[in-house]
């Protein structure tokens, strides 16, 4: 994205968006030991990514919260607007 769109970005998307990355930083510290790896065949793969699965429990956590900070409702997933 050019840099004179990332300013055209409404300013409630970008605190969504800060908000949303500020969780994923913070969730990925508490639960990326419990995660399991994934293997791919590529021989390169695990230099230019790292794919893992967490737990259930971790998961269901997770999109919890990032329905919230987006204006879903935690449990139904449906929009608040």
């Amino acid at each position: 994205m050019p840099d004179d769109e990332i300013h055209d970005i409404d300013p409630e998307v970008k605190q969504q968006m800060a908000e949303l990355a500020a969780m994923h930083d913070e969730w990925v510290r508490k639960h990326a030991a419990a995660a399991e790896p994934k293997p791919n065949p590529a021989a390169d793969y695990g230099v230019h990514h790292v794919d893992v699965d967490p737990p259930k429990d971790a998961e269901d956590e997770y999109f919890r919260k990032a329905r919230e900070i987006m204006g879903y409702d935690p449990d139904t997933g449906e929009y608040r607007g």
